[in-house]
């Protein structure tokens, strides 16, 4: 069975689709994907193996993975200097960790409504006032997993946490993330990348932006400013310093 180039996007909005046609590409520096076999398709992944060829006409196959976009939250207290973590056990790699809340976003569901109902569902705390922050591809070279990222400013208690969700809730203090992700205790890319950007929120406000920055809104800040003002801090991992 074969599926088209692009067939994904609809298969992650919720669509059955069936075998499309080979892909025909005219830039003689992009791979080249001449089909899909489908391996096996579920609600929430879909795996395929695809035959590819290179520029330099090495032809090979490649496990495909697409899975349905997930929403996470970076839910900060009104103080904004602790954010909300759950800890869980992630059984594949055997490791406690802390993670944002977040999960997949249901057929025709907002992605922002979603990203508020995990929060809700897994922590007990119903969040406010989310804003849209990002989207990324954690394993892009492998996988069509997009993954959204929001903000939220300020939560309430409503509930307790579904038992089958998290071991642990905890208002995380901002400042200690950075060790714990030293530490592996927070080891998932999208949290990471959360928490990062909690963190230059955190020092934007504090006024610790270099001068010729500090006007700015964080959204507003350069990615190379930042570099520069937070070089040593980040270890210049300029794939943090993304931020919208």
């Amino acid at each position: 069975m074969l599926a088209a180039p692009g067939a994904e996007s609809r298969w992650q909005r919720g669509e059955r689709i069936r075998a499309g046609s080979v892909a025909y590409v005219t830039d003689p520096s992009k791979w080249v994907i001449h089909g899909e076999r489908l391996v096996d398709d579920t609600p929430h992944i879909r795996v395929s193996l695809a035959d590819v060829e290179l520029p330099n006409h090495v032809r090979f196959t490649q496990y495909v993975f697409r899975m349905r976009r997930c929403a996470m939250t970076v839910v900060l207290n009104d103080a904004g200097d602790r954010v909300l973590l759950m800890r869980r056990h992630r059984f594949i790699v055997d490791r406690w960790v802390w993670e944002l809340p977040g999960g997949y976003v249901d057929d025709g569901e907002d992605p922002g409504a979603a990203a508020a109902r995990e929060v809700e569902e897994e922590t007990g705390w119903r969040p406010r006032g989310i804003e849209f922050v990002m989207s990324c591809q954690p394993v892009i070279g492998n996988a069509d997993y997009p993954q959204d990222l929001y903000l939220a400013h300020g939560a309430e208690r409503v509930r307790e946490p579904e038992i089958d969700e998290t071991a642990e809730v905890q208002w995380v203090p901002v400042d200690e993330t950075p060790a714990m992700i030293a530490k592996g205790d927070i080891l998932g890319a999208i949290t990471i990348i959360g928490v990062r950007h909690a963190l230059l929120r955190q020092a934007a406000a504090r006024g610790q932006v270099a001068g010729r920055h500090a006007h700015l809104g964080f959204r507003d800040l350069p990615a190379e400013c930042i570099a520069e003002d937070y070089g040593d801090q980040f270890g210049d991992r300029r794939a943090w310093l993304f931020a919208r």
